[in-house]
């Protein structure tokens, strides 16, 4: 018990994600605030389209974020991501730059990861002249589907959506989302990385689960490119026609996860499923009591360990499966993801929720 309540490793900790969690707020609240102007057709996919993902993710709306250049470090989707990543959970593509538009506006596609949350998307955008400053581009007329012609993403767009459905013989009405067509939310990144080049890093995400597709099918036919200049927004598009497809790589498409039995509780929780993939693990207990309708669990100190003694924390990820949000009668059906991926999982673990500042231990073993 002392272990789990060391009072400096708890304040490392503490001051380590609330820093996390502060920039991703104070960066999304900043984006919302310089992007009143956004077209209403934006605001109506925020709000529809992901209207799920406001209790799975906490954010939604395309968020840009500066990233360094250390690949297993930039993906913006949490460290298991990263670890996933640097155990080759990560598929490159071997691709020239194809034609985008009639003014030397070039893609291809540098690498991707696909699991049940994420479809992670590096692309390479190459221009006809040298860029003063990076561009914050969207990707609006972005479409996504697989083998099965099942709609795995696409753009703010309804046109290029109705006219991409007609060319491919899909009877799917825009926004009109089923089991075949994907809800989701999106995350943006941008780097340059020479004067005319640019790598656009799309982190596509769902609150259900993507398909085990064995390939994509990529249709682009508009950008859009925002620019601020302190509170003056303004926006320009780039028309033009792309398409490729790529192949899913087994691991991806065979993705399975491995679950556990609960061994022990220091509480009374209904625990209803605790698995681990190979970006993270997740733990689901359903009925939680709370007090005063008030959040029990503090997310920043929960953590996972292995038998190694190794703590994983949150992924704070914004593609987390989070339902923290959804109180109905004083009780909360509870689901995190933390950091602990297949790579680095064991045999018996044990969670560490801290319910009302209180620390509830659960002992956890592998099914085999």
């Amino acid at each position: 018990m002392n272990n789990d309540r060391d009072d400096i490793e708890k304040l490392k900790l503490k001051i380590a994600i609330f820093n996390t969690k502060e920039d991703i707020k104070n960066n999304y609240l900043q984006k919302n605030n310089e992007r009143k102007g956004v077209n209403l057709v934006k605001k109506k996919m925020i709000a529809t389209a992901c209207a799920c993902l406001v209790l799975v993710s906490g954010i939604v709306a395309a968020k840009t974020i500066k990233f360094s250049n250390d690949m297993t470090s930039v993906r913006g989707l949490g460290k298991g991501v990263d670890t996933a990543i640097e155990n080759g959970y990560i598929q490159n593509v071997e691709m020239d730059f194809q034609k985008f538009d009639d003014k030397g506006t070039e893609i291809k596609i540098e690498n991707f990861f696909m699991d049940d949350l994420n479809l992670s998307v590096n692309f390479l955008f190459k221009f006809n002249e040298k860029l003063e400053k990076i561009p914050n581009m969207e990707l609006t007329g972005l479409i996504v589907r697989d083998e099965e012609n099942r709609i795995i993403y696409n753009g703010l767009s309804p046109e290029i959506f109705e006219r991409y459905c007609k060319k491919n013989n899909l009877d799917y009405e825009y926004l009109k989302f089923n089991e075949n067509y994907m809800n989701c939310g999106w995350g943006v990144g941008d780097e340059k990385i020479e004067d005319n080049l640019i790598r656009l890093k799309y982190n596509i995400h769902t609150p259900n689960a993507f398909p085990k597709s064995k390939k994509l099918y990529f249709s682009l036919e508009e950008i859009t490119v925002m620019q601020w200049e302190k509170d003056e927004r303004s926006s320009y598009k780039i028309n033009g026609y792309w398409s490729t497809a790529v192949d899913v790589p087994e691991k991806m498409y065979n993705r399975t996860n491995e679950y556990y039995k609960v061994v022990s509780c220091s509480n009374n929780f209904e625990i209803n499923s605790a698995f681990v993939t190979d970006i993270g693990f997740e733990i689901g207990i359903n009925n939680m009591p709370t007090k005063d309708n008030k959040m029990p669990v503090n997310d920043i100190l929960s953590y996972v360990e292995n038998e190694n003694g190794e703590k994983y924390g949150l992924s704070f990820s914004l593609s987390r499966r989070n339902l923290q949000y959804r109180i109905i009668d004083n009780k909360l059906d509870f689901y995190e993801t933390f950091n602990m991926t297949k790579y680095n999982a064991t045999d018996k673990i044990k969670v560490v929720l801290y319910y009302y500042d209180e620390p509830v231990i659960i002992e956890l073993e592998k099914v085999k």
